[in-house]
């Protein structure tokens, strides 16, 4: 149905319908409009809470009955299904809508909506919104018109925004200075009566001082209407960008050139207006955003704003997997339904260098970021990411170097290593440059010549300071234009005191409400403010009008930092404390985010009301994958709850941590759990905290270190008094006992922890024992055991509806399967998780690496080169931050997968960091290393190293039973051909014994070449079938299949003529249409010429195809 829905396209701004690809328009019921308007705006839903939106008056299950005849209604109306999805619904795929620049939501439309209804709600902010949206493009449009002095269009804009809201005093004023302006004195005249007659008869109220003094400046005067601000318009914002002539040109041939730019320089040095200018020279071409106070607390919050600047933007298509990626940052954003099966996991930052790449198709020519000082360290890391991705864009990044934090001297030292990064740094101005700046401002009272040596010794050169004092002097009064000397400047330590003094002078209800912004910081709103402020919102007008006229404010936020700062400081500490508990009661009643909750709480006058919020936010980062704000956030929540008292709670909250977040070993770690422990009270909770050490160390590759923190835990209290704790820590004294090699030893602890477990009767640890009874077996290479332990494990999480535990079980069988060459199952088993992943909305790469390792590995297995390079790339940046343990196995795969493409420098390059990785990992990993660089060394025709040849054989014991299979392997073609044959058969029913499908498949193979050489040919040719019907079913993993076919062709030489010619050919028709479809390019010549295997058996068949 999803093609169906490709060419169809709602209309839901105003009379709704479905326009099909064959130009049908269906017209939408109300409340299937109403259905449909939510979907494409808040997208996916659960379908239980969207069936109780459209009927809150119904129970439940009535309500689930509705919404399913409405759609079955729909779905036979259109021909097509628009909604997708069981649990969860989500327009279909490829339906497009009017929402996304709609200036309303079903307009018109009547719907039997109950006032106060939380859908009733919705839709009226959601009409708000846009209606403000329209009310911000027609003010931009009016000023515009107005610089440019199109008294015409100015009027036509203003009138429209008079329309969209006639109880607007300020878009009264608008029309009448607009009239004015034009010349036209009796309209604007008559203008002020419309307004004033609206303020009585609908408001009940009367013209503003401001609107007054416009009166009388018409009504008296014949000079064109002066601007309503503080200071002349040059002073509020200078013409010219003075002083900073080397670096406007650096940074723009840095732009030109698609070059990393960093600014710097301390507060009020120009940095936003050389950005500010930038921006405003290129238009749409670039994308502005800037970090703001209270952005550090906030994990990707400046990497939120960013992202909705380059999607927002015109022409950019971005695909579903990515959209539903980014919407775990984007609350609110539109993003398609999953489809069958889910498709690849991607992670984060694929996602954001996919919006980033999609922005830059659309046109985008560079992006410029300001006040990096403010941003919080995730975004901070993406971006350093970003630098190195988008090498075709232009960066400008702006920042105070005295006020960075370690993330942010981290994304500079990056930048600089780049060899396309220049860095500016904005010096005071010197005495030339601010005669040049006083005198570009072109007021009569002001002279370059005479005032720069008064204004440089008091400013320092600091542009803003500067300006902030002449400002300061317009208030008292600037000296007559023939003064000789300027007067006293205003006295003032630095800038921020300066604008304090400037705020000041404001009225009391402007400089409440700017203190209001100040503490409210970036959850500043009109909303919050009446709320906070206890005002109505027209009671506010004046005192915004005020805060713009005087630059304070501009687009609802302060128009510089350093006002904000200024702002705060006139804050009594003690009034700031209950201001930022009223701002948290509102902001808590407006739904805000839990880490804006949290810090405004924390900074009140009842902390300890910041613990849930806390938590909330801890749990927030985890989904994030950002385990230090994580960590941060619920050791501040213990803190609070310690302080009451309420140790139990604080340790469930550090439990929950651990619970939610990788904890990689380390000293970080370590204090966390020593501060667990402190809290710990009784033996079986010291005993869980240990089986939480031993995980983690486990993770972390050392094996035999967690299996002592196990063992000595157990000691500590009676297994029947904690079954479920003692068969935890059971299972790492195991895992310890199989890096020691000691599997059978393993294997009977296993049983004795599935004993605990079955006599506790809780089917979580039931679960979770099976789960590592299976691990355990696997790692004892008792894979068919290991399989049916694993399969007990999932069927247990299905019945207990748990998904995170029904993940990490099928991502455990997939790596039973790999193992066994079954990469149809593997994949499977895969899919099954990514499917699962979608559905609960669960991050894979932080608690799950080893499932990307799985993934690779199974697309590598089943030929699928060109996925495969892209996923191995993916699990080896997971592992290496999530499960180093396992970073030489995976670089023992890349290596596999580069031989088989013939890469064979590349292949030797993971080798070499496979052995550097080994550090503590199992023998297995390191054995299985040797035995690649052995290989590539012989696929070069390197002559043999001895020495690694005996390291070998000595490793080749304790790496266990595959090493010595695959050491086997090779003796086989070693020995004498008799001796051999005997040694593969051998191997054969070793594999056979241990159920190994690919160890069977690979003896076979052995057992054909040998039995050839040694003058046995119906034998050789009885293998060598018998490898080729096994090669159906499994795949080989201690080499590569071209080698079965190679094996195969021996084998049939003396007997197969018809047999040989056809394997040969399906051979080479295998390789070559693999080298075609699954191969990237760029190695499909290496992986026909420069793999050996491929390269005989290519050469093998021409000669077949040439011969009589």
């Amino acid at each position: 149905m999803a093609d169906a829905a490709t060419a169809m396209h709602l209309l839901l701004a105003a009379s709704p319908a479905l326009c099909s690809g064959d130009g049908r328009r269906f017209a939408l019921a109300p409340r299937d409009a109403l259905l449909l308007a939510w979907l494409a705006i808040e997208g996916p839903t659960p379908r239980t809470r969207l069936a109780l939106l459209l009927w809150p008056d119904s129970a439940a299950e009535a309500a689930r009955n509705a919404l399913r005849q409405r759609l079955f209604q729909l779905k036979r109306l259109i021909g097509a299904e628009l909604v997708a999805g069981q649990a969860t619904l989500a327009l279909a795929d490829g339906l497009t809508h009017d929402l996304e620049d709609s200036d309303d939501v079903l307009a018109g439309v009547e719907l039997e909506l109950e006032p106060g209804a939380e859908l009733a709600d919705w839709l009226v902010r959601q009409r708000q919104r846009r209606r403000e949206r329209l009310r911000q493009s027609l003010a931009e449009l009016a000023d515009m018109a107005e610089a440019s002095r199109d008294w015409p269009d100015a009027l036509t804009h203003a009138r429209e925004l008079l329309a969209l809201d006639a109880l607007s005093e300020v878009a009264h004023r608008r029309v009448m200075r607009l009239h004015y302006l034009a010349g036209d004195r009796a309209a604007a005249l008559l203008a002020f009566d419309a307004c004033e007659r609206m303020l009585k008869e609908e408001v009940g109220g009367r013209p503003s001082a401001e609107t007054l003094a416009l009166l009388t400046t018409i009504e008296s005067s014949g000079r064109e209407l002066a601007t309503p601000a503080a200071a002349p318009d040059s002073i509020l914002r200078p013409p010219r960008l003075v002083g900073r002539d080397v670096e406007w040109q650096a940074m723009l041939l840095g732009w030109q050139s698609q070059c990393v730019t960093l600014v710097s320089g301390e507060a009020g040095m120009g940095k936003t207006r050389l950005l500010g200018d930038l921006a405003l020279r290129e238009g749409e071409r670039a994308v502005r955003v800037a970090a703001r106070p209270g952005d550090a607390g906030v994990p990707y919050a400046l990497m939120a704003r960013l992202l909705r600047a380059w999607l927002e933007r015109p022409g950019v298509n971005l695909a579903g997997r990515h959209r539903r990626e980014l919407a775990r940052l984007l609350p609110g954003f539109d993003v398609p339904a999953a489809g069958p099966g889910g498709g690849r996991a991607i992670g984060l930052r694929e996602a954001i260098e996919a919006a980033l790449a999609a922005t830059a198709e659309a046109g985008l020519a560079g992006v410029l970021v300001d006040d990096l000082h403010f941003a919080d360290d995730a975004s901070l890391e993406a971006l350093q990411a970003l630098l190195g991705a988008a090498p075709s864009l232009a960066w400008v990044l702006a920042c105070r170097e005295a006020e960075r934090g370690p993330a942010a001297r981290a994304l500079e030292e990056a930048a600089l290593a780049l060899a396309r990064t220049q860095a500016l740094r904005l010096e005071p101005l010197t005495l030339a440059a601010v005669a040049e700046l006083v005198d570009s401002l072109g007021v009569a009272a002001l002279s370059g010549a005479r005032f720069a040596p008064a204004l440089l010794r008091h400013t320092g050169g600091n542009p803003l300071f500067l300006l902030e004092t002449l400002k300061a002097l317009h208030l008292r009064g600037l000296p007559a234009d023939d003064a000789q000397d300027l007067p006293a400047l205003p006295a003032a330590r630095n800038v921020v005191q300066l604008i304090g003094q400037r705020l000041a002078r404001l009225s009391p209800a402007a400089l409440k409400l700017a203190r209001c912004a100040a503490l409210a910081g970036q959850d500043f709103s009109t909303a919050l403010a009446t709320e906070v402020l206890g005002v109505d919102p027209l009671d506010l007008a004046d005192a915004w009008a005020e805060l713009e006229a005087a630059q304070v404010l501009r687009d609802a936020a302060f128009a510089h930092d350093l006002i904000h700062d200024a702002a705060r400081a006139t804050v009594p500490p003690a009034l700031a404390l209950r201001q930022h508990a009223l701002i948290a009661q509102a902001l808590e009643r407006q739904g805000a985010p839990a880490q804006r909750l949290a810090a405004h709480w924390l900074a009140s006058d009842a902390p300890q009301r910041a613990v849930p919020f806390l938590l909330e936010a801890s749990r927030q980062a985890a989904l994030a994958m950002r385990p230090e704000e994580a960590r941060r956030a619920s050791l501040q929540a213990a803190e609070l709850l310690q302080a009451q008292g309420r140790d139990d709670e604080a340790l469930r909250a550090l439990v929950s941590l651990l619970e939610s977040t990788y904890m990689p070993a380390g000293a970080a770690t370590d204090a966390l759990l020593d501060r667990m422990a402190q809290l710990a009270r009784r033996p079986l909770d010291r005993a869980t905290l240990a089986a939480r050490r031993a995980d983690i160390l486990a993770r972390s590759g050392d094996f035999v270190a967690a299996g002592a923190v196990a063992e000595q835990a157990l000691g500590w209290f009676e297994p029947a008094d904690g079954p479920a704790v003692a068969a935890r820590l059971i299972g790492a004294v195991a895992a310890a006992d199989l890096a020691r090699s000691q599997n059978d030893r393993a294997v009977e602890r296993m049983h004795r922890a599935a004993e605990l477990a079955a006599r506790g009767g809780d089917l979580d640890t039931e679960s979770t024992i099976a789960s590592m009874f299976g691990s355990v077996l696997d790692h004892a290479h008792r894979y068919a055991e290991a399989y049916l332990a694993h399969r007990r494990a999932y069927d247990l999480a299905v019945q207990r509806r748990e998904p995170l535990e029904q993940i990490s079980v099928a991502s455990n069988i997939a790596g039973n399967r790999t193992q066994l060459g079954l990469f149809d199952s593997a994949l499977e088993m895969v899919q099954q998780c990514y499917r699962i992943a979608g559905e609960s909305e669960i991050d894979l790469a932080s608690q799950w690496p080893s499932l990307r390792v799985h993934h690779a590995y199974a697309l590598l297995g089943l030929g699928e080169y060109r996925q495969a390079v892209r996923s191995f790339e993916d699990a080896t940046a997971d592992i290496e931050r999530f499960m180093p343990s396992w970073l030489p196995a995976v670089l023992n795969m890349s290596a596999q997968l580069w031989m088989q493409l013939g890469q064979w420098a590349r292949a030797r390059q993971a080798i070499t960091a496979s052995l550097a990785a080994g550090g503590a990992s199992l023998p297995r990993y390191h054995a299985r290393a040797l035995r690649l660089r052995q290989e590539i060394a012989a696929a070069l025709h390197e002559p043999p190293d001895p020495a690694l040849a005996a390291e070998l054989a000595e490793i080749a014991s304790p790496a266990g039973p595959l090493a010595r299979h695959a050491q086997g392997l090779e003796q086989a073609l070693a020995l004498p051909p008799a001796e051999g044959y005997a040694l593969a058969v051998g191997l054969r029913d070793t594999a056979l014994s241990r159920q190994m499908p690919n160890h069977v498949l690979e003896a076979e193979a052995r057992c054909a070449q040998t039995a050839a050489r040694s003058g046995q040919p119906s034998q050789a040719a009885a293998h060598a079938r018998e490898a080729l019907r096994r090669l159906r079913e499994a795949t080989p993993t201690s080499f590569y299949r071209g080698d079965v076919w190679l094996a195969a062709a021996e084998g049939l030489a003396q007997v197969g003529g018809d047999e040989r010619a056809r394997l040969l050919h399906d051979a080479q028709a295998w390789i070559r249409q693999t080298a075609q479809q699954r191969v990237p390019a760029e190695f499909r010549d290496s992986f026909l010429h420069r793999n050996p295997v491929n390269r005989e058996l290519l050469a093998l068949a021409a000669r077949l195809s040439d011969a009589p």
